[in-house]
């Protein structure tokens, strides 16, 4: 190879190399693209310091921060109401704190659907948990799980573990941030926004019942999709558990329409008396709360 040759070799490895620093890696661009464009943050006085934080993680999302020092529930739905222009592709929302005393659940789930309400049109909302340093505060997170399964599009993000195990990201109050716990807090939000975080998703079956010779045979499928293995299913007849039993049967087409990787159908059979009967299936789901009841019917025995 001549100088000239070798020359030009050089000069291409060297662009190659410069053109190859700039092209983001694949994880990379899969990692920004599952971020949103804007985002809008629900907040109270606890991330009162940290917009600079959340901003600084987030430098390719157009953050938008609604709220002020006292806000409850209630009020957010008007705030959220008077500011649609400021709504983003997703949503956080810190909110839950200023409950002096412990909430009333009926008001304050209501003013959870009110609020979920006016983002109904946002795919994705999730909303932080609050540390739990009273039963006043675990009410409110209670109620916020309890919801997640009223709205599909919600998500509830566990923060309330990463305060309790580390109390220096606090001031003394324990539930404001101070600048280490701002900055834990934005990578927090990101792992949900990129998805890094599981999401828990609500379980849900079908099923059918029909009069056999031993008795009524309830037929059906039921699968949730964070649980990576066969649903539990209870089978409640007029409001007491008749049966148990796992979705084991193999239902090819509804497991391949499900993207499930194991069975997702069961069978069993209830003893009915005569009479009109209201029988319900219902999956255990897998953050440990109420199981969701999926479907019911009703169904009359001479």
């Amino acid at each position: 190879m001549n100088a000239g040759a070798q020359t030009r070799a050089i000069v291409a490895l060297l662009v190659a190399a410069v053109l190859s620093s700039l092209t983001p890696t694949t994880a990379d661009a899969d990692d920004n693209a599952a971020l949103p464009e804007t985002l809008l943050v629900l907040h109270d006085s606890v991330l009162a310091h940290s917009q600079p934080k959340i901003s600084a993680a987030l430098p390719e999302v157009d953050v938008r921060y609604l709220g002020f020092p006292g806000v409850r529930v209630a009020a957010a739905v008007d705030l959220v109401r008077d500011n649609r222009h400021l709504i983003g592709d997703k949503v956080i929302v810190e909110l839950g704190y200023n409950y002096f005393q412990r909430p009333n659940r009926k008001l304050f789930r209501q003013d959870i659907d009110a609020l979920m309400a006016e983002l109904g049109n946002v795919d994705h909302v999730i909303w932080m948990t609050v540390t739990e340093l009273s039963k006043r505060l675990w009410v409110v997170n209670q109620e916020l799980r309890r919801a997640a399964h009223r709205w599909p599009n919600l998500q509830i993000a566990d923060w309330s573990p990463v305060t309790l195990a580390d109390t220096s990201l606090t001031h003394e109050d324990g539930y404001h941030l101070n600048q280490n716990g701002s900055a834990v807090f934005a990578d927090f939000v990101r792992g949900h926004l990129n998805h890094a975080s599981d999401w828990n998703r609500i379980p849900t079956g079908r099923f059918r019942i029909s009069n056999s010779g031993a008795g009524h045979q309830v037929t059906g499928w039921a699968f949730d999709p964070d649980l990576g293995k066969p649903a539990r299913v209870r089978i409640v007849v007029d409001g007491k558990v008749a049966r148990r039993v796992t979705a084991t049967r193999d239902k090819a087409a509804v497991a391949r329409t499900l993207g499930a990787r194991h069975g997702v159908g069961f069978v069993a059979i209830v003893s009915l008396s005569p009479g009109t009967h209201r029988v319900c299936i219902e999956v255990n789901n897998f953050d440990g709360l109420q199981p969701v009841s999926l479907q019911c019917r009703k169904v009359r025995v001479p």
